[in-house]
């Protein structure tokens, strides 16, 4: 898995880069058959992508469950590699030239709920949902007025 922070741009396309965080886990998965470590699984999955979401929403029956397949992978051997901060060419005969160089940070943010067109009239998210779109619209009010300030 790969992170994309941002892009550093220098004053030479040459030196340009990217600030990112990777992770690679080795080894080989079991499928999970176990009907407790398959729920508690998907539990996890579900309450790290939405906390809330699991004890809100209808829970997979035995069905569904039978049809979903889970993976374990131990975490018993892995790679992490980050790369962050300004372009390294300030010490360079580059660091006269007049041109900008930094960092366009970039940043992923969950959007406002898009209701499902089905969904019947007055039936609002659900808080821990509104939440995440709440904290959104807060972080880029105190980002305005940082910019400002």
């Amino acid at each position: 898995m790969t992170h994309v922070d941002g892009l550093v741009l220098a004053r030479s396309v040459f030196e340009h880069a990217v600030n990112y965080r990777s992770a690679m886990i080795y080894g080989t998965p079991r499928l999970v058959t176990d009907r407790e470590e398959k729920l508690a699984g998907l539990h996890a999955l579900s309450e790290h992508l939405v906390p809330g979401q699991w004890d809100y929403a209808r829970r997979p029956n035995k069905k569904e469950l039978a049809k979903t397949s889970l993976l374990a992978l131990a975490l018993t051997e892995a790679s992490v590699k980050i790369r962050t901060g300004p372009p390294d060419d300030g010490d360079s005969p580059d660091a006269s030239l007049p041109v900008w160089a930094g960092v366009l940070p970039l940043a992923a943010a969950w959007q406002d709920p898009e209701p499902d067109p089905v969904l019947p009239p007055g039936i609002p998210p659900p808080p821990h949902i509104a939440a995440l779109a709440r904290r959104r619209r807060d972080d880029r009010r105190s980002g305005a007025a940082a910019a400002l300030g």
